[in-house]
């Protein structure tokens, strides 16, 4: 996925749906269960702190993406068309264990409870998508009938019936 942001030969605002919205929900559901299993409170209070911070990211991606749509008459659509194949990108990303393995082990406070740290990385998981489509829903976006299958999948996301 940052491959697709740094290439992109797209216009900034599909580049800041990707950035503030695609890849900031993910980032702002990381930070908000970093800081709810964080083991001091320093990395509690680090992680909330960088959460105030994610939340004005995506604030402005959400108002940047509801201006385009509602002053593009076609704009709507090829957004749709053009989070197909970022949802895509980012399913091929979801199959790197590394980063959940290592969130595991972090929520749970240590290897031996590894399976107990995988039931929160699950829950992570399906807030982001959740997060994800409530951010697009709000600009204008309503992804929840076209999400890709594939990305509601991986992630353990029930995707609505048409």
């Amino acid at each position: 996925m940052n491959r697709i942001l740094l290439e992109s030969r797209a216009g900034w605002t599909e580049t800041s749906v990707l950035l503030h919205l695609l890849r900031g929900c993910f980032t702002q559901t990381v930070y908000r269960y970093c800081a709810a299993y964080a083991q001091t409170a320093a990395d509690a209070f680090l992680f909330r702190s960088a959460l105030q911070d994610k939340a004005r990211h995506i604030a402005y991606g959400m108002q940047h993406l509801r201006y385009a749509v509602t002053h593009r008459a076609d704009f709507g659509e090829q957004v749709q068309r053009f989070m197909t194949g970022a949802e895509l990108s980012v399913t091929r990303d979801e199959d790197d264990p590394v980063l959940w393995e290592a969130l595991a082990i972090v929520f749970a406070g240590g290897v031996r409870q590894m399976g107990e740290g995988m039931k929160a990385v699950s829950r992570m998981r399906r807030d982001y998508v959740q997060s994800y489509l409530n951010h697009l829903e709000w600009a204008g976006v309503d992804r929840r009938q076209r999400i890709l299958p594939m990305f509601a999948s991986a992630l353990d996301v029930t995707v609505p019936a048409a």
